[in-house]
């Protein structure tokens, strides 16, 4: 079954925002649950991997290095320290409050996955979503003996 999500939390992890307006549409994310979120248990969180100087991203990794401050100095909304550009980059959450969150985590849960990888794709208004798809194979997969067994 494919999903489309909202991406949140971006506000409160910069510089994601501005990674995520940068990234071509299709750009893999991974989709990790986190079960043990106090918050919400159908967490799951979205993660861009390659983020550093040494890979496709370098010039967007570059462009947020700049505009960094030391990590001595405090950061916040849109503001961001050197130790907050991570390989991989916690971009934000798949939505909570409009559903998807728990929709995918049944879907994840009872394909016995803990990660799945999506694409960078767009909401209805133009805000970023995560893109994916939870078929048949993934559950084959965990009947088969595979991962989580």
């Amino acid at each position: 079954m494919k999903y489309t999500a909202p991406i949140v939390g971006m506000a409160f992890r910069p510089p994601s925002a501005k990674v995520l307006n940068q990234l071509a549409m299709g750009h893999s994310l991974e989709c990790r649950r986190q079960p043990e979120n106090e918050y919400d248990p159908n967490a799951i969180q979205v993660f861009l991997h390659d983020f550093n100087a040494d890979s496709k991203l370098a010039h967007i990794y570059q462009e947020c290095l700049e505009d960094a401050l030391p990590d001595d100095l405090p950061a916040g909304r849109n503001v961001w320290n050197k130790s907050a550009l991570t390989n991989p980059l916690f971009l934000g959450f798949v939505a909570a409050k409009t559903g998807e969150a728990a929709i995918i985590a049944k879907a994840m849960d009872k394909a016995g996955i803990n990660s799945i990888d999506g694409r960078l794709s767009l909401t209805l208004q133009g805000s970023p979503a995560v893109s994916l798809e939870i078929g048949d194979n993934d559950y084959q997969r965990i009947n088969e003996g595979g991962e989580d067994q």
